[in-house]
């Protein structure tokens, strides 16, 4: 039993992140790529100018009755599902082909629309995402972080979940992603940070899972014989069981 507390008590390896931040200093990272839209996702667009009129003519508002015109904030404003042609349809500028475009891309490409058509001489476009987020699993607080940036992290994804759980095998989290039809798989190594920042999945896109996988010795604890659900409490308690029904009939003899 005082072999089972020992290992039980043992302090966890392995703890710190970026055993290699030394030998990282003064390395030039990549800036990564901005978001690009793709099918079925969601997006606000807002086109605004002097004449609050004629601007109005460029959104799509919601009121309790549907579209209306009237007075709108911005949050009041519908949002636009890509298409699984990649396209959206404005008002009075028709089908837009948004599919891999950057945020900032649509932005430039409804102004110059605008100008170019002589709708609007001086109109400012305001694009937002819509409902985009990262799905998280396993040895962390699981659950979606929202997107709201044109480049994320996936150190602020998983700091804003609150850390990773002490029983993380923090060498091998797992992020999915589906690129093109194809589902692949990227390991991100918390224990190295010039391997994380060369990683192509270093910067997370809309839609991404991350799978924090246990450790091997939580494995061991909470599966035994492949079904049963077991816990280092479960041998404490045993073993002091055993100590106790030990003492007891020593002292009988």
């Amino acid at each position: 039993m005082v072999a089972l507390l020992v290992c039980s008590c043992r302090p966890m390896k392995q703890y710190p992140y970026f055993q290699d931040w030394k030998n990282a200093q003064g390395d030039t990272i990549s800036d990564g790529n901005d978001l690009v839209f793709k099918k079925k996702d969601k997006l606000r667009v807002v086109v605004l100018c002097e004449d609050f009129e004629l601007s109005h003519l460029f959104n799509l508002a919601l009121t309790p009755n549907g579209y209306s015109s009237g007075t709108y904030g911005l949050n009041s404003h519908h949002y636009y599902h890509v298409d699984m042609d990649g396209n959206i349809e404005m008002p009075k500028l028709g089908k837009i082909h948004v599919e891999g475009m950057t945020r900032e891309e649509l932005v430039n490409y409804v102004q110059d629309k605008l100008k170019s058509e002589g709708l609007i001489k001086n109109p400012v476009v305001i694009v937002e995402y819509v409902d985009m987020k990262v799905t998280l699993l396993g040895e962390i607080k699981s659950g979606n972080y929202e997107l709201t940036k044109d480049k994320t992290t996936v150190l602020e994804v998983l700091a804003a979940a609150g850390d990773l759980d002490a029983l993380a095998r923090r060498p091998d989290i797992l992020l999915i992603r589906q690129e093109n039809g194809v589902e692949n798989i990227y390991t991100l190594n918390m224990d190295s940070i010039q391997v994380l920042q060369k990683s192509p999945a270093y910067f997370v896109q809309q839609n991404d899972v991350i799978y924090v996988q246990p450790i091997r010795r939580r494995t061991r604890d909470t599966i035994v014989n492949g079904n049963n659900i077991l816990s280092v409490s479960f041998y404490t308690s045993l073993g002091s069981f055993l100590m106790t029904l030990f003492l007891f009939f020593r002292d009988k003899i």
